[in-house]
């Protein structure tokens, strides 16, 4: 593997990862907060933001974008409109997990992975 397609690869995990692991916290802090009233409603947000990281890693450009998007623009909201310093820390690592999407070697990575599905699964 390229040192670039290898350090795109920690990029795109560490991105990835750090979306998922908020996602988690944030359930976990709702439920200790408000209960389990509106659990399923966290599980289905919490499914379909692992989808979308699914996606990602298997190199789907739509996917990629739409994260990069998503994850970033609620990261400068984030960090906008906040005063809580762990909310503040979530925007910044959004932010930082969206722009380590969009680095030459995460689209290394993402490419590679693409490639190696064929070109009609982008």
């Amino acid at each position: 593997m390229p040192r670039s397609v290898a350090r795109g690869r920690a990029l795109v995990l560490s991105a990835l990862g750090a979306i998922v692991g908020i996602s988690l916290v944030v359930i976990g802090v709702y439920v200790d907060h408000h209960g389990t009233g509106r659990l399923p409603e966290q599980v289905i947000r919490f499914a379909l933001t692992v989808a979308l990281a699914v996606f990602v890693y298997r190199g789907r450009r739509w996917a990629r974008w739409l994260a990069v998007v998503l994850i970033g623009g609620v990261g400068l909201v984030l960090l906008a409109a906040s005063r809580s310093t762990p909310v503040l820390v979530m925007g910044a690592v959004y932010v930082l997990s969206a722009g380590s999407l969009v680095t030459p070697w995460a689209s290394a990575f993402l490419a590679s992975q693409l490639e190696a599905r064929g070109p009609s699964t982008g």
